[in-house]
């Protein structure tokens, strides 16, 4: 089977989740302590973080990446420096000589999990896990960096499909629309023309609603002092 590291960079730490297949097999958060800047911490943090990988002797054939984005600066939380930064922690994992033969993909935080808030994402990421019986995968980890973790494993999940875009780690359910039996018409109005037919039923477009319309396929023609006209 195919072996996917997804990874959550940062300047702290590195988040990752391990994938053989669409199963999760381990996830961690590794950092060398600290802060700093520039391509000296950029390597420390990609030696830590992807430590747990060596001492596991595994060569993944796919590596999926957080990348960054600056966006809107008025509806940017994040100092566009610092995000500059960690866009450096991605292109030197990217550079990584262990990976030198492995896939490299990109996603930037909209693609894999929307606008999803960090704290409202890990939550999501925690049930699913806990729903298919990986929770004890997880690597002993500082909680304060449970959202790194979960964001590294959902970039993986995202990259394998079973997440689209971070709106939910499960299927939504589709509305099941029931239509009412159709009305019966008594024999003796069977001939009758003017007879209004049975409601149709329909479904509005765009919507699972169903909406019957009561309104008769024809008019009755109307008397015929009302087409000549009444002096």
């Amino acid at each position: 089977m195919t072996t996917t590291l997804s990874i959550d960079a940062g300047l702290y730490g590195l988040g990752c989740g391990l994938f053989d297949g669409a199963e999760l097999i381990a996830a961690w958060y590794a950092s060398p302590g600290g802060y700093g800047r520039g391509p000296a911490r950029w390597r420390a943090v990609i030696a830590a973080g992807l430590a747990p990988l060596e001492t596991m002797a595994i060569s993944p054939d796919v590596v999926a990446i957080e990348t960054m984005q600056i966006y809107n600066r008025a509806s940017s939380r994040g100092d566009p420096a610092d995000i500059l930064e960690v866009q450096g922690v991605c292109g030197a994992i990217s550079g990584w000589g262990p990976f030198a033969r492995s896939e490299l993909v990109g996603y930037a935080p909209r693609e894999w999990k929307g606008a999803v808030p960090q704290a409202i994402y890990a939550a999501r990421v925690d049930a699913y896990l806990e729903r298919r019986g990986w929770s004890g995968r997880l690597a002993p980890h500082p909680a304060s960096r449970h959202h790194d973790v979960a964001h590294g494993i959902g970039v993986g999940l995202h990259h394998l499909g079973l997440v689209v875009s971070g709106k939910s780690c499960y299927p939504a359910p589709r509305p099941v629309v029931v239509a009412p039996p159709p009305l019966s018409v008594p024999a003796e109005q069977a001939s009758d023309r003017t007879h209004h037919p049975p409601a149709r039923v329909r479904t509005a477009p765009r919507s699972g609603w169903v909406v019957r319309s009561t309104l008769p396929q024809a008019l009755p023609h109307p008397p015929e002092d009302v087409v000549r006209g009444v002096a």
